[in-house]
């Protein structure tokens, strides 16, 4: 009788009843091994076992851009050494009784030098990214690591649930499962707590499986940020490697310029002394508001960059202790809520492109590929860090062909 109400109520489509034996010493256990075996069937229906899926196709993160070629073709060719060639030839033209002779010489002596400084600072800015890449690298491989530990904690736990769970229900009915099902009040209520259970399976399959996806995506994800890594390490040890040749070298022209005769060096040394003095006049000039073309804006970043008149320049440096030029300019604007990175070509893909009359606070660039910025101030002058053996110092463009780049930030 109660197959046939079972039929009507629930159609061909009904599970198949039990058939309780009546009044038999063992209809319990009997009931227990009838529930347990219709319920083997129902959790049979669902997945079996949960293979590893694959991680779903991930973009491909931007390659790091590979070194540009450091080499002596591009010296020269309208960039900041050009600038520096020309400052030189006005502290040797202010030197008194020099000759045809000694002036030719102390400007080819003048481009060997200007050469060196410019692959030095151009093997300086590559340095600077590769590092800023490899510092975001490592950031980001500390972020993704932390989440596939917890992601994989959370799967453990679940797939031990969800395991001892199953376990226990193919195993006998003395767990919660089974209770739960032996108090239903009929066959209907029965279903329904069957369909529940049938949810509850379901959403532990897709819970793990949903685990398993992050688990493996994350996996990729610190393959490709480990492999972006060993990229960059590679290529900062490349630019050291390069650093420590142009080092050589220019120690190798520093040798030379011992060699040369007393007079040369003599004038040389005369000429830098030239050099220096006019600088810290112009210097002084700027900052007492007493040069009629350049007026600085107080609480700027200009004004606070003239307050690093006279630091060294340092290769690598950003602080008071030693700058190179984007190590300058790193550390003026970011006292003005401008946070940039540490290397001249990609402060000049920050802001907004400068393309009418340079205003005082724009940031201008030289050189191709870039590898040398200044601040610009007014008048033709600009703030810079210039090379290995100079101080932070202000500087005139003779030539505006050679900014190829300029940049106006949004300062506080």
């Amino acid at each position: 009788m109660r197959s046939q109400r079972c039929q009507q109520s629930h159609g061909s489509g009904c599970i198949a009843p039990v058939v309780l034996p009546a009044r038999h010493s063992c209809g319990v256990a009997a009931l227990r091994r009838a529930l347990a075996l219709l319920l083997a069937t129902v959790l049979a229906a669902a997945p079996a076992a949960l293979p590893l899926l694959a991680a779903p196709a991930r973009a491909g993160a931007a390659p790091l851009p590979s070194a540009p070629a450091i080499g002596t073709e591009i010296i020269g060719q309208g960039d900041s050494g050009s600038n520096t060639q020309l400052q030189a030839q006005a502290a040797i033209d202010a030197l008194p009784q020099i000759t045809a002779k000694q002036r030719s010489a102390l400007l080819a002596l003048y481009q060997k030098l200007d050469a060196i400084n410019q692959e030095t600072e151009i093997a300086s800015e590559q340095y600077n990214a590769a590092q800023g890449q490899l510092e975001s690298l490592n950031t980001d491989i500390t972020i993704q690591q932390n989440n596939y530990e917890v992601l994989a904690k959370a799967y453990d736990i679940a797939a031990h649930d969800f395991g001892q769970r199953a376990a226990s229900t193919y195993r006998d009915g003395g767990y919660s499962t089974f209770e739960l099902l032996l108090d239903a009040s009929s066959f209907s209520d029965f279903y329904s707590r069957l369909e529940y259970l049938r949810a509850v399976n379901d959403m532990d399959t897709r819970l793990i499986s949903t685990l398993r996806d992050k688990k493996a995506a994350l996996s990729d994800t610190l393959a490709e940020l480990k492999s972006n890594q060993a990229t960059a390490q590679s290529l900062e040890f490349e630019l050291k490697a390069r650093k420590i040749e142009i080092e050589a070298r220019n120690t190798q022209r520093q040798e030379s310029l011992k060699n040369q005769s007393a007079t040369l060096r003599a004038l040389y040394d005369r000429t830098l002394q030239i050099s220096n003095e006019q600088e810290s006049q112009l210097a002084y000039a700027i900052a007492s508001g007493k040069l009629a073309d350049v007026k600085i804006q107080p609480n700027s970043p200009a004004a606070t960059a003239l307050t690093y008149i006279g630091v060294p320049y340092v290769w690598g440096g950003a602080s008071p202790a030693g700058f190179d030029c984007s190590g300058l300019m790193m550390y003026v604007f970011a006292q003005h809520g401008v946070k940039l990175p540490h290397n001249s070509a990609a402060q000049a893909q920050v802001g907004t492109p400068v393309t009418g009359p340079l205003q005082q606070n724009d940031v201008i660039f030289f050189g191709s590929p870039i590898h040398h910025v200044a601040l610009y101030l007014g008048g033709g002058y600009y703030i810079e860090a210039p090379y290995a053996g100079k101080n932070v110092c202000i500087s005139k463009i003779h030539d505006p062909s050679q900014v190829v780049a300029a940049r106006r930030y949004d300062w506080k």
